[in-house]
């Protein structure tokens, strides 16, 4: 898919989008998938990884050209970060570990939105 003005409320004209994590005043639970973005986009990612190995995810930029654009994010086990990427599709394909890890309970991936 491309690029889905409806699907990013405030657009990439908007000031905050240079602080996403701290203008963000939504969690939502992300999906993953290989086929569908975001209902909303992402404005940066929560990440906690309470397994006992890294996880990565593998996320599609917001103004990515293509889906072929994946940035591979690693998060070391017994981590809680805040990725300041604003993304709109994280790949279920090329996210080692997250799929069992969030089966499990021990990792939790939330989207920030506005």
């Amino acid at each position: 898919m491309t690029y889905d003005s409806k699907s990013d409320r405030f657009g990439s004209a908007n000031p905050t989008r240079q602080s996403p994590a701290v203008d963000a005043v939504k969690l939502t639970a992300a999906m993953l998938s290989d086929s569908a973005d975001l209902a909303t986009y992402a404005k940066a990612l929560r990440v906690w990884n309470g397994s006992s190995a890294a996880i990565t995810l593998a996320a599609t930029p917001l103004a990515a050209a293509s889906d072929a654009t994946v940035v591979p994010i690693t998060v070391p086990a017994g981590v809680a970060s805040y990725e300041p990427i604003s993304a709109r599709r994280i790949w279920s394909t090329g996210s080692t570990g997250l799929a069992a890890a969030l089966a499990a309970g021990t990792a939790e991936v939330l989207i920030l939105t506005l």
